[in-house]
């Protein structure tokens, strides 16, 4: 009997154990199949979420290649965030385009100057530089003379001997019966301002300088004008930035010494109708007195649905005076036909549209008073942009101060 007894705790205890062990077995293997079913889940509504964007996507390129089939730049379809843009053709405000072709060289972000007999026409160029080991192109700043219909003049390229293989995005400016050239270089760590005095016979450069203010690793789109003083003696300031409003006065152009213009808070940080969907608002081309104020052009950039970027331009005028306020500004991007047309080729990226404004020269023609942009379009290429005067300045909107 005590055998019995002892068997039967025996066998109990071990049934308990099992019992024991089966619970906790399917006890974890339920938890092990709820979180298999969990992750599973999450997957597929990842799945789910992945394709509707990708059908979302699909639809909204569908939706944006019909809205903008009959508005055509180019070979370019408008982004989204310039399909409601009037066209400066339809406006009245663009007369004319052309492209000004290079001989030998890829040349583009050009700036203008008037002549006597044509027009010097300065930009930039690379040449590839397979054996470098610091970047695959070197980026120089060359010069042709134009006639006065804009064509080439055979046999006057040059090169400016700058004393830098990557010299970028140049800028010229009169002052006085001085010719300065404002480019940024990127030879050194970061990028930095330079400008150049040039010769305007001879296109040598007599010396070059390095501007600096310790305020950015990378500086560029800095802007050059000439001021005329009551004493009728001109003076170098620089645009160092639109918006906010910050000026600089270079009194020796051979000296790193440049003197911050002071202008009131609320002159300098102003509320600009230039809709952020356009991008920041960035230096362009010098900009000129005309009558009784200074008129410029400035650009900006923004990625469009696709993660395109694109480069746009836009006008804007200021007092003629120091600090220089702003009393205009573009109420959007000045669009024409045919506009990032050009090919990219050579060293141009194929991710950008470009329309990068870097200088304009003024003249009248039958009495009509007639602004010449010129432009780089998508960094291969150079597009003369005729402007009607009267009616640029028309459709600017007024600012306050």
């Amino acid at each position: 009997m005590e055998k019995a007894n002892a068997s039967y705790i025996k066998v109990k205890t071990s049934f308990k154990k099992l019992l024991s062990t089966s619970s906790s077995y399917w006890v974890h293997a339920t938890l092990l199949l709820l979180v298999s079913s969990g992750f599973i889940f999450i997957k597929q509504i990842k799945r789910m979420k992945k394709k509707h964007k990708q059908v979302s996507k699909v639809v909204e390129q569908m939706h944006y290649m019909g809205a903008q089939s009959k508005n055509v730049l180019g070979h370019a379809p408008i982004p989204l965030q310039l399909s409601n843009v009037v066209f400066g053709d339809d406006a009245g405000i663009v007369l004319n385009t052309q492209s000004v072709c290079i001989d030998n060289v890829t040349g583009y972000n050009p700036t203008l100057v008037k002549t006597a007999n044509g027009y010097d026409l300065f930009f930039r160029y690379d040449v590839l530089s397979p054996k470098s080991i610091v970047s695959p192109f070197f980026s120089y700043i060359g010069v042709v003379r134009l006639d006065t219909t804009f064509k080439q003049v055979e046999g006057s390229f040059k090169r400016l001997d700058l004393q830098t293989k990557y010299a970028e995005d140049p800028r010229i400016v009169e002052v006085g019966d001085q010719l300065y050239l404002f480019y940024n270089d990127t030879a050194l760590k970061g990028r930095s301002m330079s400008l150049a005095n040039i010769d305007k016979d001879s296109h040598r450069v007599n010396f070059t300088t390095r501007l600096d203010m310790n305020l950015r690793h990378v500086e560029k789109n800095w802007s050059p004008l000439e001021y005329i003083d009551e004493e009728n003696t001109p003076h170098l300031f620089v645009e160092y930035s639109i918006h906010p409003r910050k000026i600089l006065h270079l009194p020796n152009p051979k000296i790193n010494d440049l003197h911050n213009v002071l202008l009131e808070r609320e002159d300098a940080f102003l509320s600009l109708p230039w809709p952020g969907k356009w991008g920041e608002i960035r230096g362009g081309t010098p900009a000129k007195k005309i009558g009784d104020e200074y008129l410029g052009f400035f650009h900006s950039s923004f990625k469009d649905e696709n993660g395109l970027l694109w480069f746009t331009m836009g006008a804007y005028t200021f007092e003629a005076t120091p600090p220089f306020r702003l009393t205009g500004i573009s109420k959007h991007p000045i669009l024409f036909k045919n506009m990032f047309d050009t090919p990219a080729t050579h060293t141009a990226p194929t991710d950008k549209r470009v329309i990068y404004p870097g200088g304009f020269v003024y003249d009248t023609t039958d009495g009509k008073e007639r602004i010449h942009v010129a432009c780089g379009e998508n960094d291969c290429g150079i597009k003369l942009v005729t402007m009607d005067l009267k009616k640029l300045k028309k459709s600017l909107i007024h600012i306050d101060n």
